[in-house]
Formats: C-alpha cells, sequence, structure tokens
C-alpha cells in the first residue's frame, strides 16, 4: 500500500477492503490481463493497474468502486514509486518460494487520488484459468457487487 498524502489514510483503507473482498474475481482478471501463464517472469518487469472510480452514494464496501480500466505497466512507469514496487516486488517473490510459482503485483488506483493499493499475488507455474473465463464479464460481475467465494 503506497499512500502519497495523508490525506488519502480513508480512501486506501476504504481501497484495501474492496480489494480483499474481491480478490478472486481479480485473481483471473490480472492473470489474463499479464499473460502470466505464459511467460511466469512477467511481474519482474510490469504490473496490472486497475483504475477505479468511487461512487460516492454507495454505502456498500462490495460496491463502493467501478473498474474503469484494467491495464498492464511497466513497473518503471510508475514514476517515483518505481523503486519501492521494484522492492516489494522481490520481497514477495522470495517469500513465494519461486519456483514453481510465479509472483505478481497488482496496483488499485482510484480516480483522483494519490494512494496506490499494491497486492501481491501468486500464481502456480503451469496453471490454468477457468474454462471459457471473460475478462469483460468478470469486470462486469464485480461492479455489480457480485463477490466471487474463495
Amino acid at each position: 500500500m503506497l499512500a502519497a498524502h495523508a490525506d488519502d489514510a480513508e480512501q486506501i483503507k476504504s481501497l484495501r477492503h474492496w480489494t480483499r473482498v474481491h480478490r478472486p474475481s481479480i485473481y483471473p482478471l490480472a492473470i489474463h490481463a499479464l499473460g502470466a501463464l505464459a511467460d511466469p517472469s512477467i511481474g519482474e518487469r510490469d504490473l496490472c493497474k486497475i483504475e477505479v472510480r468511487t461512487r460516492l452514494d454507495e454505502t456498500k464496501i462490495e460496491r463502493k468502486y467501478e473498474i474503469v480500466s484494467a491495464t498492464v505497466c511497466s513497473i518503471d512507469s510508475m514514476g517515483p514509486l518505481a523503486p519501492q514496487i521494484h522492492a516489494r516486488y522481490t520481497a514477495e517473490h522470495e517469500r513465494a518460494n519461486a519456483p514453481p510459482h510465479g509472483t505478481f503485483l497488482l496496483a488499485v488506483h482510484a480516480e483522483g487520488s494519490q494512494s496506490i493499493n499494491l497486492v501481491p499475488m501468486g500464481f502456480e507455474l503451469g496453471g490454468q484459468l477457468f474454462p471459457g473465463f471473460s475478462p469483460e464479464k468478470a469486470i462486469a460481475s464485480i461492479n455489480a457487487g457480485y463477490i466471487m467465494p474463495l
């Protein structure tokens, strides 16, 4: 979790909670976006960045944010945060005892905020996504507030 300003403390707390609730749904979306199963070393260079928009009138955490985009970006493109992100990746990768596991970072960023919730994610090398996985359906499901069970 990286917060550029103390004012973002509530925002990052809310982002962390939303991410924790939707992590099972976000996981295959991030794996798919990165192509991590085809290139297990992708996490060394890139991360999956999910941009969300705050729903100001929403009280339920599962609907507090709406995904605007899910993109892959270079860790180095994260500007002054890049060294911290590289260090976090290295620590998480070593903790995962890779191989036979791969690691990558998910960055969740709310529009208009300086805070980024960095979430480590691991995957088994040689694993597969769910048959018939659709990124569009995954985003629609998350935006509707549906929670995938663990």
